[in-house]
């Protein structure tokens, strides 16, 4: 069928349409979902060597460090 501005859309040229956006909104969540996964591990990571960083700190100033 000829893309005419004027020619009504089919079901199937419906369906074709609909299959699309869903691929597409489907790769844009995972796009989303892969980067909140990076942006989570960097936090717990930092977070992480914060605790370890004060607990240090903590057992050089008490005496209690670790051998």
């Amino acid at each position: 069928m000829p893309n005419d501005d004027d020619t009504p859309a089919t079901k199937k040229d419906l369906r074709e349409l609909e299959a699309r956006l869903e691929a597409r909104l489907v790769q844009q969540f995972l796009v989303i979902a892969e980067n909140l996964v990076r942006d989570f591990k960097g936090i717990f990571k930092d977070r992480l060597e914060q605790h370890e960083d004060r607990i240090n700190s903590l057992e050089r100033h008490t005496g209690l460090a670790r051998a």
